[in-house]
């Protein structure tokens, strides 16, 4: 049912655009714009990947992971030596029944470890693609009016590769542009646009002396939250 809906949201999402330029070529031909229509083409995919500001980003997270990595693996060795030391007492001794509820503890805190790493993980992942495509959105638009376009449309492009037949029907309804001439295609200036404006920026921060650092800031934070609260567990333990 997920994947009809998702559908039927494309599909009116396709018509929804291309009733709109229909419309706008309608009236440029019935006299009503003084000026033929302009439009532009960009791949915004191409314009993400190539975008100078993502590798840091990627770099956050890849440090990240390997941090919650290490935690995971710090806990779940613990439980590996609180299971052979449980083994060590006999059935049913009020040692080994202690130790059993102390055990079944700290599986319940590793999944919850486990769940919440994941949660901030994606929530990151999600701060940082609205952060990426937000500075393109920004350089677009600019762009465009810079440059008097009507509309500047997204073009997608089916990989050659191989898909399961949903993905490749779903993957189809997002076409919208099937055809374009090349001199439509704004995508390298956009590109171009896009890094300048980020490369700028940093140049200005590092001779302001805020020099950025390899790790951003949220990273960083999130870190002093995960120093915190392992240092309570230390205090709640003693």
């Amino acid at each position: 049912m997920r994947v009809i809906h998702r559908s039927v949201q494309l599909f009116l999402a396709a018509f929804f655009v291309s009733s709109v330029v229909g419309t706008s070529l309608v009236l440029a031909q019935e006299g009503v714009a003084a000026r033929p229509l302009k439009i532009g083409i960009i791949d915004v995919r191409q314009i993400y990947v190539s975008y100078d500001k993502r590798p840091i980003f990627e770099k956050e997270i890849e440090t990240m992971q390997a941090t919650m990595r290490a935690r995971y693996a710090e806990r779940t060795e613990k439980l590996r030596n609180l299971a052979d030391e449980i083994e060590q007492f006999e059935d049913g001794s009020e040692e080994r029944k202690e130790r059993m509820k102390t055990y079944q503890k700290r599986i319940a805190e590793l999944q919850s470890f486990q769940q919440a790493a994941q949660k901030i993980r994606d929530e990151r992942i999600s701060e940082i693609t609205k952060e990426l495509y937000g500075d393109i959105d920004e350089v677009i638009k600019a762009y465009g009016k810079e440059h008097d376009y009507d509309i500047i449309l997204k073009k997608d492009i089916l990989e050659e590769k191989s898909y399961g037949q949903m993905e490749l029907l779903l993957r189809i309804g997002q076409r919208i542009i099937l055809y374009h001439k090349d001199s439509l295609d704004v995508t390298q200036d956009i590109l171009k646009r896009v890094n300048e404006k980020y490369n700028a920026r940093k140049a200005e921060e590092a001779k302001a002396g805020k020099v950025e650092t390899e790790q951003p800031e949220p990273a960083k934070e999130q870190q002093r939250k995960e120093q915190k609260k392992e240092e309570q567990k230390k205090e709640e333990a003693k």
